[in-house]
């Protein structure tokens, strides 16, 4: 069960935000150039975004370990993928803090804001904390995350002012990355440069170890049909039994390019999960009508799930922006929102 963060925890961190805000990390830093921080208590870094260079739209966005950093080059290159932007926005977990109109920010946040008597400068620049997570609707920090954004913001504000002062000289155009860690052999905390990792966001991939079943689906007379398969998020929140949160559905699809036939489309709850939504419509569909020419795809959830068994069953597996499948996808997405 979650734990909200206490008015003092909440006061403290909207004050370690408008420290930041008033040293305009925005002018040092660009989005290439992330902030690495390992703290005392953990071993993986936290790595943070500045967003609001050239005057764009300003943000801070906190990624923890590894997997976050997959996160981040998810987003970053996001433009080198098929995916949609929306999907990927939804899909990452970051914790993060917009600049906002006060017309926009989230009634929960609004009331903390009023509970604190917090002031800002106009209406465009509301602070909004933001906790994303995979499969849930964006919402407030908790207790947890609260702390952690402080103690980042601490470590994230003796960054800033080593940049703004010439100790640490960045150049946007290397995307160098700094680091702040602190050294348990010494007490103390080292910053230096170096590059970001180089990593991309890992899926898994799996092979099935049913051998009868393999041998059952490569034995099927193959057909001309080609599959679009795809999955995208609803955008609108829906309650769910077991999270104490709003969730946010996650819709599986299938079509029969040829035909426009739907062969499949549902909402995954929270025990559901892409592999096998993937893996269990492939193994259906082979069973009753043979072996599909090609399945279409641009979703790395699908690629992890039937690479090998398409390998297996020589069926073309190819990425595609599934152009087509955006206009259905939008259509089921409307009627369920209406029905609820």
């Amino acid at each position: 069960m979650r734990k909200k963060a206490t008015l003092e925890l909440w006061k403290e961190l909207f004050e370690k935000a408008k420290e930041i805000e008033e040293l305009k990390p925005w002018n040092y830093f660009s989005e290439a150039n992330l902030v690495a921080i390992i703290l005392e208590d953990r071993e993986e870094p936290i790595f943070v975004s500045i967003g609001g260079t050239d005057g764009g739209f300003r943000s801070i966005s906190v990624y923890q370990g590894i997997d976050g950093y997959g996160d981040f080059d998810m987003v970053a290159t996001v433009g080198q993928s098929y995916l949609s932007e929306e999907y990927v926005l939804f899909e990452q977990n970051v914790l993060a803090l917009h600049w906002e109109n006060m017309m926009k920010v989230a009634p929960e946040q609004r009331e903390v804001i009023d509970q604190l008597d917090v002031k800002f400068q106009n209406l465009d620049s509301w602070m909004e904390f933001i906790s994303y997570e995979k499969r849930l609707w964006p919402h407030l920090p908790d207790r947890e995350e609260v702390q952690l954004l402080i103690e980042v913001y601490k470590n994230l504000i003796m960054v800033i002012r080593a940049v703004r002062d010439g100790e640490i000289e960045i150049h946007a155009e290397r995307g160098d990355c700094v680091y702040r860690v602190y050294n348990k052999e010494t007490w103390r905390w080292n910053m230096f440069l170096d590059a970001a990792p180089d990593l991309e966001k890992q899926f898994p991939a799996v092979e099935l170890n049913d051998e009868g079943l393999k041998k059952e689906l490569q034995g099927k007379t193959q057909n001309d049909a080609e599959i679009v398969l795809d999955f995208c998020y609803a955008g609108f929140p829906a309650k769910d039994e077991i999270s104490d949160l709003l969730i946010h559905p996650l819709l599986f699809l299938a079509v029969d390019e040829g035909s426009s036939q739907i062969l499949d489309a549902y909402f995954l709850s929270m025990q559901d999960n892409e592999i096998d939504a993937a893996l269990n419509f492939f193994i259906s569909y082979v069973q009753r009508h043979g072996r599909m020419k090609k399945i279409k795809a641009r979703n790395p959830w699908i690629f992890g799930a039937l690479t090998d068994i398409c390998s297996l069953c020589r069926i073309e597996l190819v990425h595609d922006p599934l152009e087509e499948a955006e206009a259905i996808e939008q259509q089921i997405k409307k009627q369920a929102e209406e029905a609820l």
